[in-house]
Order: C-alpha cells, then sequence, then structure tokens
C-alpha cells in the first residue's frame, strides 16, 4: 500500500512542479477530441476518411505521451536538473531503439501467435477469434512486466539496470508489478474510456471532452510515476551490500 501511495505523491509532484509537461499530453488529447467533434464522431459518425485523420491525431497523442514520460523519468532521475533531462544523448536514442524495438517485437510475435491459434481452432465465430487474440497478448502483457525496469533505465541512461538484471530481479514478483501498474493506472483509465462511452451515448460531448484531457494528462502523470516507483523498487531490490554502504 505504501508503494501505491508512493505512485500518486510523485504523479501530484510532477504535475504541481512541472505543470507544462503534462500540459502537452492534455492539448495532444484535446486536440484529438477537437478534430472527433468536427469529424462528426459524437453525432452522425465519422467516415473512412475521418476515422483516418483521427488515426493520425492519435499517433501524434501517443507520440507526445510518450515523450512525457521519458522527461518525467528523467527529472526524477535527474533530481529536477531540466538541462540534463531535455539534453539528448546517445546513450538515450539507443536505450530507447532498443526497448521499442523489443516491445514491438514481442507484441509482433504475440500476434502471431494469436493468428495461429485462430487457423488452428478452424472456426468462424468471431468471439472464438477474439479470445484467441487476447490469450497471446495477455500473456505477452504479463512477461512485458519484467521488462518494466529496464525501459526506464534505458530512457535515464542506467547501464547497470540491464535487461538481464531486471528479468532476474521480477522473478516471483510479475504478480505483484502487475497489481502496482494496475493500481497506478486503472482508475484513472476508467474515467477515461467512462467519459468517452458518455459522450458517445449522448451526453454533453464539449464538457466530457474537455474533463478528459485533463484526466489524460492526470493519466500521463501516473503511468509515468508507476513505471518510475517500479523501476526505483527494481534498483533498490538488486543492489549488492557493497552498493547499499555506498549509497548510504
Amino acid at each position: 500500500m505504501r508503494t501505491v501511495v508512493r505512485i500518486y505523491q510523485r504523479a501530484f509532484v510532477l504535475t504541481r512542479d512541472w505543470p507544462w509537461l503534462i500540459l502537452v499530453s492534455v492539448v495532444a488529447e484535446l486536440a484529438q477530441h477537437v478534430a472527433e467533434i468536427k469529424l462528426g464522431m459524437y453525432s452522425t459518425g465519422m467516415s473512412a476518411n475521418g476515422s483516418g485523420v483521427r488515426l493520425g491525431f492519435g499517433i501524434v497523442k501517443i507520440i507526445a505521451i510518450f515523450s512525457t514520460l521519458i522527461i518525467a523519468w528523467r527529472l526524477w532521475q535527474f533530481e529536477g536538473d531540466l538541462r540534463r533531462a531535455l539534453m539528448p544523448s546517445s546513450k538515450l536514442f539507443k536505450g530507447i531503439g532498443a526497448f521499442l524495438l523489443v516491445q514491438i517485437l514481442g507484441n509482433l510475435a504475440a500476434l502471431g501467435v494469436s493468428r495461429g491459434l485462430i487457423a488452428f481452432a478452424d472456426e468462424p465465430v468471431r468471439s472464438t477469434h477474439i479470445i484467441l487474440t487476447l490469450i497471446p497478448l495477455s500473456a505477452w502483457l504479463i512477461i512485458s512486466v519484467a521488462l518494466f525496469p529496464w525501459y526506464v533505465a534505458a530512457a535515464v541512461e542506467d547501464q547497470s539496470m540491464t535487461l538481464g538484471r531486471s528479468l532476474r530481479a521480477s522473478r516471483g514478483q510479475l504478480l505483484a508489478t502487475l497489481g502496482l501498474m494496475l493500481s497506478g493506472t486503472l482508475p484513472l483509465m476508467s474515467m477515461h474510456y467512462g467519459l468517452g462511452y458518455a459522450a458517445i451515448y449522448g451526453a454533453p460531448v464539449w464538457p466530457l471532452m474537455i474533463i478528459d484531457a485533463l484526466v489524460v494528462g492526470l493519466l500521463t502523470a501516473t503511468i509515468a510515476a508507476t513505471y518510475y516507483t517500479i523501476y526505483i523498487r527494481t534498483v533498490r531490490g538488486t543492489k549488492t551490500d557493497t552498493e547499499l554502504a555506498v549509497g548510504n
């Protein structure tokens, strides 16, 4: 429970001390909502071209949130040193490239397994296809939890937290780490989707979408705090006696 409290404390400090950083994801989300409303998503429905435009705004939003996470992690790691947090380096780009490659390959492998399962089942029912798609993706999600510390380490240039060290430290901790991830993201994620569904089913769109943009900003802060807290927890759990003595 104390770890969960720490997640929300970090998220609060992030929004209090660096509100401009959270504003990036708020603006990106609000821009997507403006496009959705103009394209008729919450009224007449969108055309195929409109869906493509919405997808474009969605990609921009994902990039904005991803960039916010990395900057937040670096601000925490470098004790609020903004210049260093924003300073690009070869280690940073190599680290980001490495964990993006692993995540993409993992997702592709999971989708490949699901296609194989669907072909093997030879079952035309759509619900069966959905279940057989979700099983490998869910398995990869649980496995990838063990990689969270390495993802953050790669972004903050911590070369001591290798992929192997992250995997070894996560043995026997996957469910606990997954619980932290859900605790730090599920409340605001549920609110985000709830607001979207309410708008689709007739609630006043503009007020809900403005509120939702703010919720996404807070959600970005809690996601950043959750990943970083998991990373710090793993670092402290894998330190040797010598490292702990030096740290003290």
